[in-house]
């Protein structure tokens, strides 16, 4: 989870709560991100779920994350499954409005 300044420098946002839900909708995890923006679950059954940015959260922060959700696919391993790379880019709502994009 990170912000982008004008030149494209991202930068970890803590705090971020970030929810996992299964095929159906439901939230199966929840987790905060750390300093540098990291976060992750742990203990889930192989399957497809999507990952979300709180939208209460952003609403009270005046800010949107993009992507909206992500899928996240987890396989069937003996040493369990890692998946990289589910990232989100916050960005202040009037941003948004006046057509900012993340990188």
């Amino acid at each position: 989870v990170y912000t982008s300044d004008e030149r494209g420098r991202r930068r970890g946002r803590s705090r971020i709560v970030v929810f996992l839900q299964n095929e159906s909708g439901q939230t199966v995890a929840r987790t905060v991100s750390e300093q540098d923006g990291y976060y992750s679950f742990g203990g889930l059954a192989p399957g497809v779920y999507r990952a979300v940015v709180e939208e209460a959260q952003m609403r009270k922060l005046g800010m949107t994350a993009t992507p909206e959700k992500q899928e996240v696919r987890l396989l069937r391993r003996l040493e369990g499954d890692v998946v990289g790379g589910v990232n989100f880019c916050l960005r202040a709502v009037e941003a948004k409005e006046k057509g900012a994009e993340c990188p």
